[in-house]
């Protein structure tokens, strides 16, 4: 297996390095870090492509491609946002047997992470007609991101979030369920989830699972 993914990393890196920088589903050049499996530092202009889900580099004229089986994390700094994008490389698992890696934004960071996961498809600004427009629960976040939940080793979706994440969090820190009726607070939504997540990892002493714990349950 260890070889397949080598060979499976040489071949995007080789596939991937002319087609990657033709790509329009990429963000600008930014200034910024990339942190390759062996620590390495690499520092210059990066553009993370969403369709390619690849990270280029750019410096004295020359662009190299990065697959996530080759960093730990990647981050850049937006001017135009004013923001610091920060990218990690996990595991997501297709099926029981078989995972691979892939590029996730670290939306917050603590004892337990919120990441989100960009999708293929570009964003544009609302028009009339938009599907953002017509329904209000529905924006270009939403649209272009799918959320999870990193509990420990496991990367579980929002939309689980009720099911599989707040009974979690719960057992950990009961006073999360009178924080959650006090400020009405929705399982279902990604920024009441941000929010709960935010005070669970300020207040909970936690004790992150394993596979080994939970099959001892």
């Amino acid at each position: 297996m260890k070889k397949f993914a080598l060979i499976f990393s040489l071949f995007l890196l080789t596939t991937f390095s002319a087609e990657a920088q033709l790509s329009k589903k990429a963000t600008p050049w930014q200034e910024g870090i990339i942190i390759l499996n062996n620590e390495q530092v690499i520092n210059g202009e990066i553009s993370y492509d969403y369709f390619y889900d690849v990270v280029l580099h750019r410096a004295d004229g020359l662009i190299s491609t990065y697959t996530p089986q080759q960093f730990i994390s990647f981050m850049y700094y937006d001017e135009k946002e004013d923001l610091y994008h920060n990218f990690v490389s996990l595991d997501n698992e297709l099926n029981p047997k078989y995972q691979q890696k892939a590029i996730y934004e670290v939306v917050l960071e603590g004892k337990v992470n919120y990441v989100r996961k960009r999708n293929k498809y570009p964003t544009y600004e609302p028009k009339k007609g938009y599907l953002a427009n017509k329904n209000r629960r529905l924006n270009q976040h939403k649209v272009a991101y799918e959320y999870f939940v990193q509990y420990g080793d496991r990367l579980i979706k929002s939309r689980r979030f009720k099911q599989e994440v707040l009974p979690l969090m719960l057992d950990q820190e009961q006073s999360l369920a009178f924080y959650m009726k006090e400020n009405n607070l929705k399982s279902y939504q990604v920024g009441d989830q941000i929010e709960l997540v935010k005070y669970f990892n300020n207040n909970a002493d936690y004790n992150p699972p394993t596979a080994s714990s939970r099959q001892a349950r």
